[in-house]
């Protein structure tokens, strides 16, 4: 799945409602690129960002964005074992971390029948996660 989004070989699907700022932000974090990706100044900014924000939360922002003094926020460690834990998968029949390669093909199955969108089956998918484990 990371491997479609650092080739840019996503979409949003039309059935989806996602506002046009949701869309612009997100076709501007979501590209392979960092040094074109959009900053996190940029994204403070960003209209879909501001919207419904607390006034006193742009401030904040700000604040934070131009200060050198880092005192209190999360370290790096802190930060990659976050990252550890949302990446070990928790209960329940949905184990993408193992099932990588059931979602990529599931995804180039969709793709090749030519819908133009994806329309995920969990349900399916999990049943061919579950199938291969049985035939190892």
């Amino acid at each position: 799945m990371m491997g479609r989004i650092l080739g840019m070989q996503w979409t949003i699907p039309p059935d989806v409602p996602v506002s046009l700022e949701c869309r612009d932000l997100l076709c501007r974090l979501l590209v392979a690129d960092p040094a074109c990706r959009i900053t996190m100044a940029q994204i403070s900014q960003h209209p879909w960002f501001l919207q419904g924000l607390p006034p006193d939360a742009l401030a904040m922002n700000a604040n934070f964005l131009s200060s050198d003094d880092f005192t209190g926020v999360q370290s790096v460690e802190d930060i990659q074992r976050i990252i550890q834990i949302a990446q070990t998968p928790g209960p329940g029949k949905f184990e993408f971390n193992k099932g990588d390669a059931v979602i990529d093909q599931f995804i180039d199955d969709e793709l090749a029948e030519g819908s133009g969108s994806l329309s995920l089956d969990l349900d399916r998918v999990a049943g061919q996660q579950q199938q291969q484990r049985y035939q190892a």
